[in-house]
């Protein structure tokens, strides 16, 4: 999506990304999350606009404790994600209101709907499967089910049986064809995440460790950790979860789905584990149906002791997100008072500089568009050894021989054979121990074409004395290899 707003704009890739998708995105999240309420309560607009803004206002239970880390004690990072994450948590919170506004619509009409209706409804599931495949794998899996349902109610049957046939067929086709190689690669089951979770180790501390104690802590830890995540929230859910359960023949069917979305992500979330913690994924789609259903019970609590629950509970996760907000903007306003001088500069080991800006740009304007760089900055920062930096990639618009690789194992299915092997390459040739007839030999075997040495990061140049310094300031040197 923003590849295209650049072709159409002009605007450079990095900067669209950087600069202007974020307001972007955020803005027409919340016109989706309230086209999204205003379906789903059939036209309520206080129930969609307090739908809107408990996804960002009504937080975890962690209060104070967030105020150092900006995430508190129970990983609820929604807020964070949603205005950040623009690239997969905000994208795909848009695609997914509007995939069940289009299902929810289709359902009420019993699929009585055109055939170009059904191709909008699966191409905006499509671009679900692209957005977030956590998100779309418990979108699919909730669907799937609810469709058992609505089957037996009639419905237009070829519409039906097309929408749940296209659904499934879309997502088999993104994974196990377009993103084939990272498919069931990375994400593992078993119970890291809850076994890490602050309630279960509260429980596990107070009941012993029998082997019926850890079962029960088990148990009561992945309910208490999501009360935790969302204090308000989730005892008005299970409030209505109890009336949905005993109507269950009958639930509409955009219920059935978003109760559906809310077990499943709650589920994967603690049944499963992924490296980089992406199972965080799964909870908040979850959490996202767990505010749409939530919203709906509101009205529906009139005892006095009930009202004071809540309120208590929405307290506290206002209280919560007052903490984030405190977080999020103190931490901006000191880059900014530091990026104008105001105060000194946090003394970083390393930093993306202006240097490496100009580096990239002149990389960008001066090389073919196959070209391919190494470079010795693979990691996010001089002092880390994480594999995550994809900086001069962005910058440039060229290709990295071995950049950040670690996303490359644990999403795409790249073996830690060829990492390895890349990791030995690269190494070898900012490496002073390395002849200079063996740096040039290594950058022809490779098709490296130029070398980008990050003077903020380990790295020798001795070895490089066979090739020609082709650009070069106070950050960055970059050698042509031929």
């Amino acid at each position: 999506m923003f590849g295209a707003l650049s072709i159409v704009s002009g605007i450079a890739c990095y900067d669209i990304y950087v600069f202007y998708a974020g307001p972007l995105v955020l803005a027409a999240l919340l016109c989706c999350l309230y086209a999204l309420g205003i379906c789903f309560y059939r036209g309520h607009r206080n129930k969609a606009l307090l739908f809107t803004f408990a996804m960002f206002l009504f937080n975890c239970a962690s209060l104070w404790t967030a105020l150092t880390n900006g995430t508190g004690s129970f990983g609820n990072t929604n807020m964070m994600h949603l205005i950040t994450n623009v690239n997969a948590q905000g994208t795909a919170a848009v695609f997914v209101s509007v995939f069940v506004i289009l299902f929810t619509e289709m359902a009420r009409r019993c699929f009585d709907v055109s055939w170009m209706y059904l191709t909008v409804f699966l191409g905006s599931f499509a671009l679900v499967c692209f957005a977030k495949g956590p998100a779309a794998a418990i979108v699919v899996c909730s669907f799937a089910v609810t469709m058992l349902f609505v089957l037996f109610r009639k419905p237009r049957w070829s519409r039906a049986l097309t929408a749940l046939a296209g659904v499934l067929a879309v997502f088999l086709v993104v994974y196990l064809v377009i993103f084939s190689s990272g498919t069931n690669t990375s994400v593992h089951f078993g119970f890291k995440t809850l076994e890490a979770s602050a309630p279960r180790q509260w429980l596990r501390a107070w009941m012993g460790d029998s082997a019926a104690a850890g079962a029960v802590c088990m148990v009561l830890g992945a309910v208490l950790h999501a009360f935790c995540m969302q204090p308000f929230q989730f005892p008005l859910y299970l409030k209505g979860l109890c009336r949905d359960i005993r109507g269950l023949l009958r639930l509409p069917a955009e219920r059935l789905l978003a109760n559906g979305i809310v077990a499943g992500g709650f589920l994967a979330y603690f049944l499963f584990w992924h490296p980089s913690y992406s199972q965080l994924y799964f909870v908040l789609i979850a959490i996202m149906f767990m505010n749409l259903l939530a919203v709906d019970q509101v009205t529906t609590v009139r005892t006095r002791a009930g009202k004071a629950f809540c309120t208590l509970c929405g307290a506290v996760g206002l209280a919560t997100s007052a903490v984030l907000v405190i977080n999020f903007t103190g931490s901006g306003m000191r880059q900014l008072a530091r990026n104008l001088d105001i105060i000194p500069k946090y003394p970083y080991v390393s930093t993306a500089s202006a240097g490496d800006e100009a580096a990239m740009k002149w990389l960008q304007s001066n090389t073919p568009q196959d070209a391919v760089f190494a470079t010795n900055r693979i990691h996010s920062m001089a002092n880390a050894s994480d594999g995550i930096s994809s900086l001069y990639t962005a910058m440039s618009g060229r290709q990295a021989y071995m950049e950040g690789y670690t996303y490359a194992v644990t999403n795409m299915g790249v073996s830690e054979a060829v990492v390895a092997q890349k990791q030995a390459v690269n190494t070898a040739l900012f490496d002073a121990s390395t002849a200079p007839e063996e740096v040039l030999r290594l950058c022809a075997e490779n098709g490296i074409d130029y070398l980008v040495c990050s003077k903020q990061y380990p790295g020798d140049t001795s070895q490089l004395s066979g090739l020609v310094v082709v650009y070069e300031n106070a950050d960055v040197t970059i050698y042509a290899a031929d």
